[in-house]
């Protein structure tokens, strides 16, 4: 009779356990988690990856490197760009623009615009910087059969002057003037009153005259007799008496 050693028996033991399946788990517990810990280890890798996050300031990249003499892309946190403002050329002040010319053809204005009202001495100056040497008459252009005029020359010497078709001249009046007050507009347009002395006693006229040189008279006699109202007269440049 044969005796089995303890050593023996061990290796007939092992001999005659069933062979473990494809899926079965070791059985040494030892053994069995080496091999689980790799693969947990790989996904935690993977997940902390996809769960990346950068700080402050720095974004999440795709870079290539270089491992293992291979270029791989892998991700960086990369310091984000800083977009600089565009920078600003600054403007020169504008200047207003230059007035419009004239359309052609268009007549030049009468009577220069102050561009603010004047009166007492300033508006003097003005008004007999057009006033002297020139006329009021209802035939601008002249060579009429009928014509009513008054003329300021810049001696002073006031002509009023009336002619008519048939008759010729009917009425002959000259004096000396004196211009008392007046008041220009921003425009351009002025009135003014003056004293006129008829056979040593004062008569009174009050002129207006627009942008357009139409005027309009107030002649108020020595006599008292009421005041007239002067109308259908232009102003035009050059004094004239009564002789043409």
């Amino acid at each position: 009779m044969r005796i089995l050693t303890p050593l023996t028996v061990a290796v007939l033991t092992l001999a005659l356990l069933p062979a473990p399946s494809a899926g079965a788990q070791p059985v040494d517990g030892v053994v069995a988690a080496a091999v689980k810990k790799p693969k947990k280890h790989a996904k935690k890798v993977k997940a902390n990856a996809k769960r990346k996050v950068c700080r402050k300031g720095y974004v999440l990249k795709t870079v290539k490197v270089k491992r293992k003499g291979k270029i791989v892309r892998v991700k960086r946190c990369r310091k984000r760009a800083v977009k600089k403002p565009a920078a600003v050329t600054p403007k020169a002040p504008s200047t207003p623009a230059p007035a419009p010319p004239s359309a052609p053809g268009a007549p030049a204005p009468l009577f220069d615009p102050p561009g603010k009202k004047l009166e007492d001495e300033a508006a003097r100056t003005y008004i007999e910087r057009y006033l002297l040497n020139s006329r009021f008459t209802d035939c601008p252009a002249g060579g009429c059969d009928s014509e009513r005029r008054y003329s300021h020359f810049a001696n002073t010497n006031f002509f009023r002057c009336q002619f008519t078709p048939i008759v010729g001249l009917v009425v002959h009046f000259s004096s000396a003037f004196f211009f008392e007050t007046g008041i220009v507009q921003p425009d351009g347009s002025w009135s003014f009153n003056e004293i006129v002395l008829n056979t040593g006693r004062p008569s009174f006229y009050d002129w207006i005259v627009a942008v357009d040189g139409t005027v309009t008279g107030f002649y108020n006699p020595a006599n008292g007799s009421g005041i007239e109202e002067i109308t259908g007269l232009r102003y035009a440049a050059g004094a004239r008496d009564c002789t043409s």
